[in-house]
This record gives C-alpha cells, structure tokens and sequence, in this order.
C-alpha cells in the first residue's frame, strides 16, 4: 500500500508539473532587480561603518539603473530605520532611480510606540509615491516579539521589538499588479501566502534575512519554502534574502534564478503575474486533510481484516 501510494503521488506530480503551464492566464511580464546587499547582520550602522554601508546601497541603485529594471526588490529592512519620506538616503535612492522610472519595494520599518516597530515591506513609485504598505503578520516568538517577557537580540541591537496590524495584511498595490508579500518566516507558512492569494495576489515577492543562520541548514531550506509556496500557489516568486539565497522560482516550481554570495549582487529576473486561484490556495490545509483521510482508511481496513481473522479463529473452533 505505501509503494502504491508512493508511485501515485509522483505520477500525479508530475501530471501536475506538465499541466501547470497551460492552465495559467498570464498577464504582462515585468523585469525586476533583485538588490542583494548581503550586510553581515553584525555590522551596526554608526558613525564609523554608516558611511560605507550607505555608499553599498547607493552603488546597487546606481547599477539597477544601468540594467533598467521595471521594478527593485529589496530585502528584510534593508535599510535598519524607520520610514520617513523625507528621510536623506530614501530620498537619494529616488534621485538615483526616478530617471529610470523604477518602482521599489523596500525593505523598512515603520515606528509604532516607544521601542515597538512595524517590520514592513513598502510599495514606492518613482516621485517618491508611496503606494501602500504591508506589514508582518507571523512575527517570530522570542525573536521579534517577546515570549514570557524575553526577547532575544537578533531583530534589533536597539532592543526593539515588532507587533503586527492586520490593517496592512493585503498585497500591494503595484503597476504591474498585486503583488503578495512574505516576510522572513511568512515563506515558510502556507496560511501566509493562501491569505494573499485570495485577496488577489498575481505573484510573491519574499524578503528576508538570514544572516544569524548563515553556513547552517535552515538558509537552504529557507529558499526551498519558497519554492513550495511557488507550486502552491502557482505564482511566480521573487526572493532577496540578506546573506541567505536569491532569485526567482516561477509558478510550476522551476528554480529560474538562484545565488547566494557574501558579496552585494544584482540579480535580474521576469516575473508573469497570473490570475489562477489554486486549490491550495482556497485550501491550505487539504493535504493534511488528505493524509488524515488516508490513515483513517488504513485503520478502518486494518480493523475490518482483524475482525474477519478473529472470526475465521471462532469458525474453526
């Protein structure tokens, strides 16, 4: 019975994989820069390493210009500080990018309360337009927001710790369409990404930070997340993970683009929104649902077979 299930399961995938090509209306495909500026998260911006980390992040723009990208995905809080639309680096990113017309979604948190932060992903037009914002909504116990009272360092040396608004849970709202955001974690939640799949999403972007795992397994299995996310949902799906792997894996699970480097990268990629709404995505928890349904039927069979030996038994005597 499990070989038969077995091979069942893999005929069926691939009947999937073949199919899924055809069953997606696709809409116009865009190109989009992946900004990898792989900042150790050691690194604390001030007085002595601001200047350089500024001139990192500025080189990317510089270069994103040169390859005339549509759009520039950035990653988790790339830039350490709460949003100002007036803030100096902000506005010098739009000064570098506007002539190339490039939208952005950037990385940044926004303030909430004293020492309480929004870790959110932001939607920037050129002219500096902000055209919505998405915050986290699966926040990381113990890391990001406090358990029992404690909270460990990783998210900020400053002691911040983050909270979650479902006000800003949608996709957001870009020209090339809706575009479904996963922060960090999110990726690794199939809730996250079916949530905004339903609300319209035609393709993922996923930003994050991997750099307290660095050289550990859990960067790799971070992109291979995705990549579930991707077939669940049949959407194309950009990734920027700081210090972790980057690149796109399209809507039938194929890897298009993938690196990881401790060097900053530019990566291009074409994503193709679609507007297919998969089963998975409706119902995020069918497999369970099916694995639950299947060992059920092993042990409704098994009971049945006991009950037909022990009664062969009673016949004989």
């Amino acid at each position: 019975m499990p070989a038969i299930t077995l091979v069942f399961y893999l005929l069926w995938s691939f009947l999937l994989f073949r199919s899924s090509k055809n069953i997606l209306s696709q809409r116009k495909e865009f190109s989009v820069a992946i900004l990898a500026e792989n900042i150790p998260p050691e690194i604390v911006w001030n007085n002595n390493t601001g200047n350089i980390l500024v001139k990192k992040i500025l080189d990317l723009n510089r270069a994103a210009v040169a390859l005339k990208p549509d759009m520039a995905l950035w990653s988790e809080s790339a830039i350490p500080w709460t949003f100002r639309q007036d803030d100096d680096l902000v506005k010098e990113i739009f000064r570098i990018t506007d002539p190339a017309k490039i939208t952005h979604i950037l990385g940044m948190n926004t303030a909430w309360k004293e020492n309480q932060v929004f870790n959110s992903a932001y939607c920037i037009l050129p002219g500096e337009k902000v055209m919505g914002r998405y915050d986290k909504q699966y926040l990381l116990s113990f890391i990001e927001k406090p358990l029992n009272g404690w909270l460990m360092p990783f998210f900020s040396s400053n002691g911040y710790s983050a909270v979650s608004d479902m006000a800003q849970s949608k996709p957001l709202v870009t020209p090339f369409g809706k575009a479904g955001i996963l922060i960090c974690n999110e990726a690794a939640l199939p809730a996250a990404a079916s949530n905004q799949v339903k609300d319209g999403a035609g393709f993922f972007m996923i930003m994050s930070n991997d750099g307290w795992f660095d050289n550990t397994y859990i960067v790799q299995t971070h992109f291979y997340y995705a990549r579930l996310r991707a077939v669940e949902s049949r959407k194309d799906v950009a990734i920027n993970c700081n210090n972790g792997y980057s690149g796109l894996i399209n809507a039938s699970g194929e890897i298009i683009e993938k690196q990881k480097s401790d060097e900053s990268f530019i990566k291009m990629v074409t994503i193709k929104p679609n507007s297919y709404v998969s089963i998975a995505s409706v119902h995020p928890e069918i497999f369970l649902y099916a694995c639950a349904g299947f060992i059920f039927l092993i042990i409704i069979f098994r009971l049945i077979s006991t009950q037909k030996t022990i009664a062969s038994s009673h016949n004989k005597k």
